[in-house]
């Protein structure tokens, strides 16, 4: 797909910008996430293990903190940190894959909890107290804004939506 922005150069567009109104989602380098590893990784995810993380089509470098185990083993699922070496947009229950450093596979994935985690975003019990969908103001017409994240797919659901238009 293609899209005319009058006033930006192609030199200033990379692969997995996103198109929002500006200042509608924060940038940030952290993400909360219910992750689940595939039953087919070759081995436990450690905490704090380095990994490629995914979003939309953007590649980003990444920390993964588990917030209830000291390693995820295959098939399993767990809240982490997404602590990203670079930064991103991203909205409640957006999805996401990640892939292992060295060799470069395909380990796990899940959904946004949270776009800007606080202290206290999971409860003892492992509950995430994730953000409410409908506080989401990404609106995807209009400026351009630094980040990565949401797919093309993504943003087209959104302004149908917000056109009241069914995709």
């Amino acid at each position: 797909m293609a899209i005319n922005v009058p006033g930006v150069e192609i030199d200033q567009v990379r692969r997995g910008d996103v198109l929002i109104t500006p200042d509608s989602l924060p940038v940030t380098r952290r993400l909360d996430a219910r992750l689940t590893l595939l039953k087919s990784a070759d081995r436990p995810l450690k905490n704090r293990a380095r990994v490629r993380f995914h979003l939309g089509a953007a590649e980003i470098m990444a920390r993964v903190v588990l917030l209830e185990l000291d390693e995820l083993t295959p098939g399993n699922s767990a809240y982490a940190q997404i602590q990203l070496e670079g930064e991103t947009v991203a909205a409640y229950g957006d999805t996401f894959v990640i892939r292992s450093y060295s060799p470069t596979c395909t380990i796990g994935g899940g959904k946004i909890c949270s776009r800007v985690p606080a202290p206290q975003a999971f409860s003892a019990g492992g509950h995430c107290h994730a953000e409410d969908p409908g506080t989401r103001h990404a609106i995807p017409v209009g400026g351009r804004t630094p980040g990565r994240g949401l797919g093309i797919s993504c943003l087209l659901k959104e302004m149908a939506q917000v056109m009241g238009m069914a995709l």
